[in-house]
C-alpha cells in the first residue's frame, strides 16, 4: 500500500516536474519568438521609412523634371520663333536680291530691256508669293 502511494507521489511528482520543463521550455520559445517579432517590427518600421524616404525623393525629382520639360517646351517655342523669324528675313532678304538684280542689258533697245526687266518682275513676284505664308 504505501509502495504504491509512493509510487502515485512519485507519479505525480514527475509529472508536476515535467510539466514545468515544459513550460519552461514554452516560455524560452515564447521569448524567443517576442524577441524575434519585436526585431521583424523594427525592421518594418526601418524599411516603412526608407521606403517614405525614397516616395519624398521621388516626387521632389518628378517635380524637378516636370520643370524643366517645362522649361525645355517654352525654350523650343521661342526657339520656333526666332527660326521663323530669320526665314521670313532670309525670305525678304532674297527677294530684294532679286529685285535689285533686275536691270537692263546692254546692248538691247529699250522696249526688249523693259519687257526682260517685267518678266524677271513677274518671276520675282510669284516666287515671293509661293514662298510666303
Amino acid at each position: 500500500m504505501w509502495s504504491a502511494f509512493f509510487g502515485m507521489v512519485g507519479f505525480m511528482a514527475g509529472m508536476l516536474i515535467s510539466g514545468f520543463v515544459v513550460n519552461d521550455i514554452r516560455v524560452k520559445q515564447m521569448n524567443v519568438l517576442e524577441k524575434d517579432l519585436k526585431a521583424e517590427r523594427e525592421r518594418h518600421t526601418y524599411t516603412a521609412s526608407i521606403l517614405e524616404q525614397c516616395r519624398q525623393d521621388l516626387s521632389v525629382y518628378t517635380n524637378k523634371y516636370n520643370t524643366l520639360v517645362s522649361k525645355i517646351k517654352e525654350q523650343e517655342i521661342e526657339y520656333n520663333k526666332k527660326l521663323k523669324a530669320y526665314a521670313d528675313e532670309i525670305a525678304r532678304i532674297k527677294t530684294a536680291q532679286s529685285y535689285q538684280s533686275i536691270k537692263p542689258e546692254v546692248g538691247k533697245d529699250t522696249c526688249e530691256n523693259l519687257k526682260l526687266m517685267l518678266d524677271k518682275f513677274v518671276e520675282v513676284e510669284s516666287n515671293e508669293k509661293v514662298n510666303s505664308p
